[in-house]
């Protein structure tokens, strides 16, 4: 555990993931983070990393959001591809499961195994993916290194 900004690292990966962190670096420091990561890419390497997106209200722990557009800026400088999936689509059917569960906020507890099976199945076939940007609450950027 390191902060990659500041502390040097000399081992290079083929594969980094940043699952939901960009929006926890402040906004003056995304680009040197985001070349800090790309330098700890082999050649070819790959990022894997995914952000809220701007039509997801922003919390108080967030610096910020991001549409597409915002994460291709970023990356461009140090990716040669660079793939966005947009996902968790804005779902009044999700809402309802919520509510009819008894979930509280986005976390919940099912323990009968045939319902969290059946639950599962409708949410990866039916409602993982957005079918566009405006209609998704979190984006994934698939990036190769230059």
């Amino acid at each position: 555990c390191l902060d990659i900004t500041r502390e040097k690292n000399v081992k290079k990966y083929d594969v980094i993931t940043a699952i939901e962190v960009l929006k926890h670096i402040f906004p003056n420091q995304v680009d040197e983070f985001i070349g800090e990561i790309a330098s700890l890419l082999n050649s070819n390497g790959r990022l894997i990393l995914t952000v809220p997106h701007k039509n997801k209200p922003i919390q108080d722990k967030h610096y910020q959001h991001f549409s597409g557009e915002d994460l291709v800026k970023i990356l461009r400088p140090y990716f040669k591809e660079i793939e966005l999936v947009p996902f968790d689509p804005i779902s009044k059917f999700m809402l309802f499961i919520k509510k009819l569960i008894g979930g509280s906020g986005d976390r919940f507890i099912i323990t009968h195994s045939r319902i969290l099976s059946g639950i599962y199945k409708i949410y990866i076939n039916k409602y993982l993916y957005a079918s566009g940007e405006e209609k998704c609450m979190r984006i994934c950027a698939v990036c190769r290194k230059k």
